[in-house]
């Protein structure tokens, strides 16, 4: 990458991918979660030589690890089953580690269809779905109906980087409990998904 690329790469939704193709929000997205765990990214980048992010975290990781110095330790869950859906690989595969190391077990989804067809397949399997909004296949909002429509009482959790363009309305028609904004921390994701649980 040159300097000016290299400038911007954790700015959300910057991308030099072409429309259609990616969000711009995957490394925003790992820049926060690495922030949450007191972590550091550094990169090293040259034109058509490659680049390299090297990223460093505390030694110790132990229970005091896992809290955030204004809200207090994250909750865990009980081995809840959450289906993840998102269609950029690098954004599904950090939260689902972040969702397993709060004791939830994690099925993900590249694809809205497939999630759907998921759910449609074994409605009893998930305690709980969370979803992307921005989707080719089909945006958030209209997975959350299809699953309303397949089993009404699955909670539905929504992500996204563009909270303020989904009113209160469109959430409540869709049946979205609630609106988690990235880039996803460690505390908000645990908050969120404890209280949407709780309220099943």
């Amino acid at each position: 990458m040159d300097a000016k690329t290299l400038a911007r790469i954790y700015d959300p939704f910057f991308t030099t991918k072409p429309v259609g193709k990616g969000t711009g929000l995957g490394l925003a997205v790992v820049h926060g979660i690495v922030r949450s765990h007191d972590g550091v990214i550094m990169v090293e980048s040259e034109v058509d030589r490659g680049t390299t992010f090297r990223l460093f975290f505390p030694a110790q990781m132990n229970s005091a690890a896992l809290a955030d110095a204004n809200t207090g330790p994250a909750v865990c869950g009980h081995g809840q089953n959450i289906l993840l859906v998102d269609d950029e690989l690098a954004l599904t595969a950090p939260l689902q580690k972040l969702l397993c190391r709060l004791n939830y077990q994690v099925v993900t989804s590249n694809s809205a269809r497939e999630a759907v067809r998921l759910v449609q397949a074994n409605p009893s399997q998930f305690d709980l779905v969370i979803t992307d909004l921005t989707m080719p296949e089909m945006n958030g909002l209209e997975v959350a109906r299809q699953i309303r429509v397949i089993r009404p009482d699955l909670p539905v959790v929504l992500t996204s980087g563009l909270s303020s363009s989904v009113s209160a309305e469109s959430l409540r028609e869709a049946g979205v409990r609630e609106l988690l904004e990235k880039p996803v921390s460690l505390t908000a994701l645990a908050g969120v998904v404890q209280r949407t649980l709780a309220g099943q």
